[in-house]
């Protein structure tokens, strides 16, 4: 059986409690479990507590996952694509957003 580790990255703030991240991440734990994956899931204040990270500096999603990639691919792990939901505050396009994660998944 393969294994999935999903990071929610969200951090809650008062007016962001991260809803859409529980539905993406509850949407991939339901689909991938149908297909027979062992699925993970953990949170950005567990994994990645760092008092000291610095903005991103113009980085993508991918180069602030990069050093995550190396060591997942160090046990044997592959990285999938990413998958980004943006302008989620001032410009929400939820059900778009979910149809895109259904076909990010498939």
């Amino acid at each position: 059986m393969k294994n999935i580790l999903i990071i929610n990255t969200h951090e809650p703030y008062p007016i962001s409690p991260g809803k859409l991240n529980n539905r993406l991440v509850e949407r991939a734990v339901r689909q991938l479990t149908e297909k027979g994956f062992e699925v993970r899931t953990t949170s950005m204040k567990e994994a990645f507590d760092n008092k000291d990270q610095y903005l991103f500096q113009g980085k993508s999603v991918d180069d602030l996952f990069f050093p995550m990639h190396i060591n997942f691919r160090f046990f044997g792990m592959e990285a999938t694509q990413t998958f980004v939901c943006h302008d989620v505050m001032k410009n929400p396009d939820v059900e778009n957003d979910l149809k895109r994660f259904d076909t990010h998944l498939n």
